[in-house]
């Protein structure tokens, strides 16, 4: 049976993911909305290459980074 603290963690971790989510499309709408004398091929590229660059290294970046947590800390 799930209790509620398992609800209440998958319930703020919705709503971290709802934020970052959100704050990531307002910033890209600024961006668009801030150049709209240049093409949206250029905007679209250069948005594209941005993500392109950093979700990689990001996903080295936790690869590499030493372990903070041993595998047996507990979260609650």
């Amino acid at each position: 049976m799930i209790t509620t603290e398992v609800y209440m963690f998958l319930g703020f971790l919705l709503s971290a993911y709802a934020i970052v989510a959100n704050d990531a499309i307002q910033t890209l709408g600024t961006f668009i909305a801030a150049n709209r004398n240049r093409s949206w091929v250029s905007l679209w590229l250069f948005a594209s290459g941005i993500l392109s660059a950093v979700l990689p290294l990001r996903l080295v970046d936790k690869w590499w980074r030493p372990r903070l947590w041993s595998s047996q800390t507990v979260l609650f």
